[in-house]
């Protein structure tokens, strides 16, 4: 199950990026977007933490 959870949250936070990028959002505020996307479901991480962590899922270096 926390596997799950985990995975959604990755999955949410990359189409978050996704959408922005094809708005045309800078990629740092469509990084921005994505890491709270990722904390509304992990509010415990702390957000320089999260924000890595959507980088790595993304493959963006922070």
């Amino acid at each position: 199950m926390a596997r799950s959870v985990e995975k959604d949250a990755f999955c949410a936070a990359r189409a978050a990026y996704r959408e922005q990028i094809e708005f045309g959002s800078e990629r740092d505020c469509a990084l921005n977007l994505a890491t709270i996307v990722y904390q509304q479901r992990h509010p415990r991480v702390p957000a320089n933490q999260a924000r890595m962590l959507v980088g790595e899922a993304l493959g963006i270096n922070t």
